[in-house]
């Protein structure tokens, strides 16, 4: 459906689209009807009738659902980041606290000792649970 020389002039113009909003400087207009308009208007200017091509075999619902995973998969990865980044930070301040006491509690009365680290790691330990 794509020749290779049409297919990296499309990639190209994607990164290009996408460097473009990381500056702030691709603009969805009030007359675009959703991004995909103003992302195809963008090609179409550039590449011409190429640009009509990121329709191929893709319904305007397929697209979005793409976008949408796309956007989704993206995000989650931030997120899985910063979590590790919490969990790091969580670890770092155990080894530092390890011999700091504190009493343990249960039903709101001092029940075993503790240290700061055993909190630490505990609260470490939940962020890594997935549940499965």
């Amino acid at each position: 459906m794509l020749s290779e020389p049409e297919r990296r002039r499309l990639v190209r113009e994607l990164r290009r689209i996408t460097a473009l909003d990381r500056q702030g400087k691709f603009r969805i207009l009030p007359e675009d009807e959703d991004g995909l308009t103003a992302i195809e208007k963008f090609l179409i200017s550039a590449l011409g009738d190429l640009g009509k091509k990121i329709h191929t075999a893709r319904s305007r619902n397929d697209q979005v659902v793409a976008a949408l995973r796309l956007y989704c998969r993206d995000r989650l990865a931030s997120v899985e980041r910063l979590i590790d980044s919490c969990v790091s930070a969580l670890r770092r301040r155990a080894r530092e606290t390890r011999s700091i006491r504190v009493p343990g509690y249960t039903h709101a009365r001092k029940a075993m000792p503790s240290t700061f680290a055993g909190w630490f790691e505990a609260f470490a330990e939940s962020m890594g649970d997935t549940g499965s």
